[in-house]
């Protein structure tokens, strides 16, 4: 099942209001959104690297919503990512080998 949502960025206009809220951010308050339908239901979903915010993660991870994401780094690792140590890991390793990284966040 696929989930598509056209949603305007940072050049929304400041006079209307935001979309979607959250506070632990704008991609919680999309994903949270996106994810209604299955809150409680124990569901995992697979995100892409846009959406590599454990703050979210955790967010769905609290509506019994589990989630998966690729990790990348753009010019700076993701927040609350072991950049430096993803590194190391994965030198030896061959290419296509994935491995998971759970997150943590406030006990979650």
């Amino acid at each position: 099942m696929y989930y598509v949502e056209v949603v305007e960025g940072k050049d929304r206009p400041h006079k209307l209001s935001k979309q979607y809220f959250h506070k632990e951010g704008g991609t919680a308050a999309l994903l949270l959104h996106m994810t209604k339908n299955i809150f409680g239901l124990g569901k995992m979903v697979i995100l892409d690297s846009d959406f590599c915010v454990l703050q979210a993660m955790i967010a769905l991870k609290r509506c019994a919503v589990f989630a998966s994401a690729f990790i990348k780094k753009r010019c700076y690792w993701p927040k609350y990512v072991n950049g430096p140590g993803i590194q190391p890991f994965f030198e030896d390793k061959a290419i296509g080998h994935q491995s998971r990284l759970p997150g943590v966040l406030d006990g979650v």
